[in-house]
């Protein structure tokens, strides 16, 4: 007795194992592309935990450098009233020594602000 086999019917040493190892390489490889996905997720995780931790130092610093502008804008404001006063009073020598002396004082600043 001849028993026939159709065309495209799977048997024990055809396509079935062809289409079970088909399958088992494919999910191999999505389970290593999921891995190496979860990979790059983590990398892109700590990447933007740092770029968040040197925006929050960034934005300390700029604070603090606020502070020391105002600061000084304070010590300035008061230092032209005082030479706007005696220079309305009429001593002239004595204006451009207080002037010379801001001046001094102003590119103290900038440097001690500028190398902090």
């Amino acid at each position: 007795m001849h028993r026939s086999v159709k065309q495209g019917s799977t048997n024990s040493f055809g396509d079935g194992n062809s289409a079970a190892r088909n399958r088992t390489m494919l999910e191999e490889e999505n389970e290593r592309m999921k891995n190496h996905l979860g990979q790059k997720i983590s990398q892109l995780k700590s990447l933007t935990i740092d770029i968040g931790n040197e925006v929050r130092s960034q934005n300390r610093l700029i604070g603090e450098m606020d502070t020391d502008f105002d600061t000084s804008s304070g010590f300035l404001g008061g230092a032209m009233a005082r030479l706007q006063k005696i220079q309305r009073a009429g001593y002239g020598s004595v204006t451009w020594k207080l002037l010379g002396f801001a001046l001094v004082v102003c590119v103290l600043l900038y440097f001690i602000i500028r190398f902090k």
